[in-house]
């Protein structure tokens, strides 16, 4: 009868001999990055395929640029929203839908949640 490992090692494990026995590799890094010139968002060397809506370009940008500052969900509907008059058409469910897409196509490059939700006040950009 085979007996079972006492510790489970994981698929991604790379064995290294002479060294401990197994280190994890991470695929996915920390941190985003955003450019504006060619409209790609790039985690190390992978970039965001397919790209993103423009609608959740314009989020991820107006969250990038002030990212030191928390971004008023009034401030995304005037932003993002334009074609709604003075984003006066807009939800605030809509503004939330239009977050959890982002947020999650953002997870597919990062393991961290780069779109904070700041409780009474919108969202920030961390990443």
């Amino acid at each position: 009868m085979k007996t079972r490992p006492a510790f489970h090692i994981p698929p991604y494990a790379v064995f290294q001999p002479g060294r401990r026995p197994f280190r994890y590799h991470n695929p996915r890094p920390k941190t985003i990055i955003v450019d504006p010139d060619n409209y790609d968002v790039r985690a190390g060397p992978r970039c965001l395929e397919p790209p993103l809506s423009n609608r959740q370009w314009d989020l991820l940008y107006l969250l990038w640029i002030n990212r030191q500052r928390v971004v008023s969900r009034n401030e995304i509907a005037d932003t993002v929203y334009t074609d709604a008059i003075g984003g006066d058409g807009v939800s605030e469910q809509a503004i939330d839908a239009l977050v959890r897409r982002l947020r999650d196509r953002l997870a597919t490059l990062t393991e961290a949640e780069v779109v904070h939700t700041v409780r009474g006040r919108g969202f920030k950009f961390v990443g």
